[in-house]
């Protein structure tokens, strides 16, 4: 995810820790391979995208791997450095994703800058990814002693369903189906800001995605905040004060 550094950083999973430090299974896939190795067949990896951001909504994706056993799933080249990818390597291993319902299963889920205005920004999130992470498995059926979620950045949801999910810093180069969840939170959430890019054309939310670019900054203070921005967010409070 992005903006990891807005989290807390005192909160510390012994757990996941320990886990990470004495790594029996190597590879891209090490983390869901341990996880599977401790008797959990499905984990859940999960990321968002455009929690940085000054307008539009932020977006949550969940993965879950099928295949079974492990060892016969081939992981996907260049999936770990999501973050460098180009957009149509991006939207490439999305397709590819999404056309094959065998090997994964995913839910998207998204949550408004109206939300993320009354519960503040950390609530917001933590609300998209649980809301993610439980369709998926309500979705598909999962057994939950048998579910595991893995989410990226410094903090993880409380689920309302009974199985454990746990932050992994760095999980979205480190843990495979955590950078699927990156890609397809991505490219979801940059397909609506070009279609809100339509409705609002003077602010460029098709090149900046609502993050806070200078080019952003300028179109702010030249026109008004529009609908879909974060009116508690900094840049956007301080444009209505001039108001």
């Amino acid at each position: 995810g992005e903006c990891d550094g807005f989290f807390p950083t005192r909160r510390v999973v012994p757990s996941m820790m320990a886990s990470k430090k004495k790594q029996k299974f190597k590879g891209p896939m090490a983390a869901e391979a341990g996880l599977r190795d401790r008797g959990f067949r499905y984990v859940i990896g999960s990321d968002e995208s455009g929690r940085g951001c000054i307008a539009g909504p932020v977006v949550a994706a969940s993965c879950c791997i099928l295949t079974d056993p492990l060892s016969e799933y081939t992981p996907l080249s260049g999936v770990d450095d999501s973050k460098l990818l180009e957009k149509d390597e991006r939207e490439r291993i999305f397709e590819h994703i999404i056309s094959h319902p065998e090997t994964y299963a995913y839910s998207v889920a998204e949550v408004s800058n109206t939300h993320i205005d009354e519960v503040n920004i950390l609530k917001a999130t933590m609300d998209c990814f649980r809301n993610s992470i439980e369709d998926l498995a309500k979705q598909e059926n999962f057994p939950l002693e048998e579910t595991y979620s893995v989410v990226d950045g410094k903090k993880a949801p409380k689920l309302e369903m009974k199985f454990t999910s746990r932050p992994w810093v760095r999980g979205d180069a480190e843990v495979h189906t955590i950078a699927l969840a990156s890609i397809i939170a991505k490219v979801t959430r940059d397909r609506i800001m070009t279609e809100l890019d339509e409705v609002y054309p003077e602010y460029g939310f098709g090149i900046h995605k609502g993050y806070p670019s200078r080019d952003h900054i300028v179109a702010l203070h030249t026109h008004r905040p529009c609908a879909i921005h974060r009116q508690s967010t900094k840049p956007v409070k301080s444009r209505q004060e001039i108001q």
